[in-house]
């Protein structure tokens, strides 16, 4: 065999080690196309953050001395990590100044997009809730209680006129249109910033052709409003609802008196829980659906949404009349004549007086124990 000239040495050398390198750059592709793949699904897995989390990102602070400040409160699972997944999957140039807030579930692709959106942490100082179906009254005695700066002025912003048109309320009072909800503030609210932010939240949730469908039924919206907040007060159960609607509808129709207790009610000063013959005869109360025809001057409670649209969907089941079912004091019986009611209504009286003697007289077998 012919021994391999100089050259030929020569060239078997660079073959073998073109042979290595490239097989160094494959194993160096393969291992960088390995890293990018697995930094990516890095980014898009979830670590769990035990407790809430609040991470402060200062202006001036570089990308290494950030992922470090989440590695060491445990938001990411590799300060390196994260580091190289912002270089190649997000822009550190658009992160935004300011405290963050994480809990629970916390992906690094997650908390980027949260700080580049400026999403910052801002804690709720003040919650105040309206329940469905509360007055006024109810409303302005929470506010005071809570120690509200120009709480003393509620009873006044109440019928300010000026206040009333700067929030388009057609009324002459706030009455519901402070609408059903808990409301949020990063610092402890004025009164009128209250009443400003409740009203809005009432324009906001508002259907766009509410007005117009009220038109069509010939109503105004003080008086769609009214109407619904009747509903409010005479039953909670939403499927109700459209029941009590139909009711209301059918007597107006047929010019007869609402007869809402809770209407009554309302126009009562210093209510004691009891409904007197006094009050059912009292003409001066514009609010006694008993004797007065048509909707009171006014809302007598914040209705709920499913109340306000309630207006304008009633059922048509014939019913003229409703009364608390006995067997289930959450609901009504509903009946189409006063023959059908009369009869639910002796059915109900006599559920009342049962109940209270078994508790007279349980109360009595309680006494009787006590004193052997």
């Amino acid at each position: 065999m012919a021994k391999k000239t100089k050259k030929q040495k020569i060239l078997g050398f660079f073959i073998k080690l073109f042979i290595v390198l490239f097989i160094l750059v494959l194993i160096s592709i393969a291992g960088l196309y390995f890293g990018y793949n697995h930094i990516k699904k890095w980014g898009d897995t979830s670590l769990f953050v035990k407790s809430p989390t609040i991470v402060d990102l200062k202006k001036g602070t570089s990308l290494r001395e950030f992922s470090e400040i989440l590695n060491s409160k445990d938001v990411v699972s590799s300060k390196l990590k994260f580091e190289l997944w912002v270089r190649f999957f997000s822009d550190y140039s658009k992160f935004q100044a300011g405290p963050y807030l994480f809990y629970k579930k916390v992906s690094p692709k997650k908390l980027a997009s949260r700080i580049i959106k400026g999403d910052v942490y801002r804690p709720i100082l003040y919650k105040i809730t309206v329940p469905e179906g509360f007055t006024y009254k109810q409303f302005s005695e929470r506010v005071k209680a809570d120690g509200i700066s120009g709480a003393k002025e509620l009873d006044a912003l109440f019928t300010d006129k000026e206040f009333l048109e700067q929030l388009n309320v057609p009324s002459t009072n706030f009455e519901g249109f402070i609408f059903p909800a808990t409301y949020s503030f990063l610092k402890k609210p004025t009164a009128r910033e209250i009443v400003k932010k409740a009203v809005n939240t009432f324009w906001s949730k508002l259907p766009l052709d509410f007005n117009q469908d009220l038109e069509e039924k010939n109503l105004t919206l003080l008086e769609g409003i009214t109407f619904a907040s009747l509903i409010e007060l005479e039953t909670a159960q939403k499927e109700e609802k459209p029941m009590v609607a139909e009711v209301i509808w059918r007597r107006l129709k047929a010019n007869m008196p609402l007869g809402i207790d809770a209407s009554l009610i309302y126009g009562i000063k210093d209510y004691n829980g009891n409904i007197s013959a006094k009050h059912l005869a009292d003409a001066d109360n514009p609010y006694n659906t008993k004797i007065h025809k048509g909707l009171p001057p006014g809302p007598i409670a914040s209705p709920a949404l499913d109340s306000i649209m309630a207006v304008l969907h009633p059922t048509n089941l014939g019913n003229y009349y409703f009364v608390v079912d006995p067997d289930n004091p959450k609901h009504h019986v509903f009946s189409k004549n006063i023959n059908e009611h009369n009869k639910n209504v002796k059915k109900y009286v006599s559920a009342i007086k049962a109940a209270r003697r078994a508790e007279r007289e349980k109360k009595a077998e309680a006494k009787a124990k006590a004193e052997e």
